[in-house]
């Protein structure tokens, strides 16, 4: 969290139920006021007005997500990755991260982005690392769920540390391994919005890198942001979690927004008491979001009752927060802000049959395609499809039966030998007992090392989605973007630096004017074009 100065204590706080009612700053409401103090508040203010985001009613399948999925080892896991306590994995070989300090672009800071764009990675969410650029001191990690809307809800944490001699553990090691373990949780899901988890850079040299990120992202649909800073202590054991917001205006409904996280406490019957201030502090990411007049909140720990002592020092350490009554608060915060961002992008209901991963690897000459299921109805099989690199003509290559019907997850393998070495892509065409077909996204990969840049993007002409992949010959910075007829620049699918090899991308062409576009990929060895064609 960026520095500020904790307010002296108010006078004329007031307890109500309802932020719109409330004629005093700042306000608390939380989710357990007392039946007589909300009938009282009925009187004095009127029936609530309906919330911008809606109501609120517990989902089963996010139920499951947040008890049976959530893992507190793997939340803890990511603190002490991002801490210094265990190593993490950069290019295959283990590094320690003392601090993650942004000032003159540490290599610590660099390496926390590294490993936070391969969890992402891991989990399909096609990572960019926006801004990885000489100072170094901007770098955001954005990792996007797509969903059937262009139109995205935010979940984001800054990652860097204060100073070079702080772990950063509670600040904010905690709030990105919320983001990350919500990403972990909610991958498998569909939503008619989509998801960006974001981890920011610079955001303790004065919110670099999300003021960056608005200012290039400034024409984006953003429904709602929850950006997490702090949430890893509870010394008073009051449960009690921040929501910092500010009042609601005709452009952005931030007031809102924290009632629609109280409200999704309540459905879940989480163990954290929501307090809701308005006018919330501004010293965190959320406040960029602010200054373009989106809707963000804060969520944090009691900032001013009961704050980390160890806030910006050395003793900024996971074992310093490590008690019972820390972590039980921790655990319950990221179910929250898991619960609200499910809730806030609407998830849908699955498909007949649930894919969770959909993987391919190269051994030698052949490829390796693995697949996970997580429920299946009515499933036949799955049809194997091939397409040489930059071409869009898949071809059937095998067929793998399916369970048919089961609740359990089920593993798929096949194995396939290209003609030749070259970059493929690859797809499943699952089929149902009545005939009924889907596609799943395309995956490409690449046999031998690709020599030259080179394009390709399914489905062409597409009216939605577009999944994108592209070959990188040599590492190093890369820009992919799409370009409309008068040769101005629609949207900006990558940047940034990445590994040589083959990579995929979604992008959501629903919000492009229809038409035909140019999508142009730039590399220090050259370049590639593609068009693009957008129906609706």
């Amino acid at each position: 969290m960026g520095c500020y100065t904790a307010p002296a204590a108010s006078g004329n706080q007031a307890l109500t139920t309802d932020s719109r009612h409330a004629n005093v700053i700042p306000y608390h409401r939380t989710v357990t006021v007392p039946a007589i103090l909300a009938l009282l508040a009925l009187f004095a203010g009127g029936l609530r007005a309906q919330n911008h985001f809606g109501s609120v009613t517990a989902d089963p399948a996010i139920s499951a997500a947040i008890t049976t999925s959530f893992s507190l080892d793997t939340l803890q896991k990511f603190v002490k990755q991002l801490s210094g306590v265990l190593p993490v994995t950069i290019n295959g070989s283990p590094v320690t991260l003392p601090h993650r300090y942004a000032g003159n672009g540490s290599q610590q800071f660099r390496n926390a982005a590294r490993f936070i764009s391969d969890v992402f990675a891991r989990y399909g969410l096609s990572p960019v690392m926006e801004n990885n650029a000489s100072p170094w001191t901007k770098i955001n990690v954005v990792g996007t769920l797509p969903g059937r809307r262009a139109e995205y809800v935010v979940l984001c944490g800054h990652f860097d540390s204060a100073n070079p001699s702080c772990p950063g553990a509670d600040d904010n090691a905690s709030g990105t391994a919320v983001v990350m373990e919500a990403a972990r949780i909610l991958r498998g899901m569909s939503f008619e919005y989509t998801i960006k988890f974001i981890a920011f850079g610079g955001e303790e040299q004065g919110m670099k890198g999300s003021a960056l990120y608005v200012q290039q992202h400034a024409q984006d649909s953003i429904r709602a942001v929850i950006n997490c800073d702090m949430t890893m202590w509870d010394n008073d054991e009051d449960k009690n979690v921040h929501i910092h917001a500010k009042a609601n205006t005709t452009a952005q409904k931030s007031a809102d927004l924290a009632d629609f996280l109280i409200d999704v406490d309540g459905a879940y019957n989480l163990p954290v008491v929501c307090v809701a201030i308005i006018p919330g502090i501004s010293a965190s990411d959320h406040s960029s979001f602010w200054n373009i007049d989106r809707s963000a909140v804060l969520l944090i720990e009691e900032y001013q009752e009961d704050f980390n002592f160890y806030y910006h020092s050395s003793n900024d350490t996971f074992v310093n927060a490590s008690a019972a009554k820390h972590q039980a608060f921790f655990q319950s915060v990221a179910k929250l802000a898991a619960a609200a961002t499910a809730h806030l992008a609407r998830r849908l209901a699955p498909t007949p049959v649930e894919l969770a991963s959909f993987t391919a690897e190269v051994f030698g000459g052949a490829v390796r395609l693995s697949w996970r299921t997580e429920r299946e109805t009515n499933n036949t099989g799955f049809h194997v499809e091939r397409a040489p690199f930059p071409s869009a003509a898949f071809s059937p290559v095998g067929f793998v039966a399916g369970a048919g019907n089961s609740t359990q997850p089920h593993e798929y393998r096949f194995d396939d030998a290209p003609p030749a070495s070259g970059v493929f892509a690859y797809r499943l065409r699952q089929v149902d007992s009545d005939g009924t077909e889907s596609l799943s996204r395309s995956i490409a990969v690449s046999v031998g090392v690709p020599t030259t840049p080179s394009l390709a993007v399914w489905p062409n002409p597409a009216s939605a989605r577009a999944s994108i992949a592209y070959s990188l010959p040599d590492g190093g910075p890369a820009v992919l973007r799409i370009v409309d007829a008068l040769g101005r620049t629609a949207a900006i699918v990558r940047g940034g630096e990445g590994p040589e090899g083959v990579r995929s991308a979604m992008v959501d062409v629903s919000a492009l004017p229809r038409g035909s576009y140019i999508l142009i990929l730039e590399t220090p060895s050259g370049s590639a074009a593609q068009r693009l064609q957008v129906i609706h």
